[in-house]
């Protein structure tokens, strides 16, 4: 698949999913959610006070979380980081 033909099927795919949004839009929504998420990321671990802990593997645990619970929402996600959380202060 050429370049061309990569962006012609991604554009098919944001039409499916924002089909009255343009690209810009779109963009921005995408930019604006992702801050979000980051942000609540790092209220995570500054609640279960992982200051001390390397981001390397605050960004593990999470990631480990988010795989666990993302189908179940964000509530979800958080209670499997606290649970993993523990384990990188002892």
């Amino acid at each position: 698949m050429d370049t061309e033909e990569a962006i012609l099927k991604w554009k098919k795919i944001q039409d499916s999913w924002h089909p009255n949004m343009t690209t810009e839009e779109i963009v921005e929504y995408s930019e604006k959610e992702i801050a979000l998420d980051q942000e609540w990321k790092q209220s995570l671990f500054e609640k279960y006070n992982l200051q001390d802990v390397s981001i390397k593997l605050k960004e593990r645990a999470y990631a480990l979380a988010y795989q666990y619970g993302h189908s179940s929402g964000y509530g979800e996600i958080e209670n499997y980081f606290q649970d993993f959380s523990s384990l990188l202060k002892e």
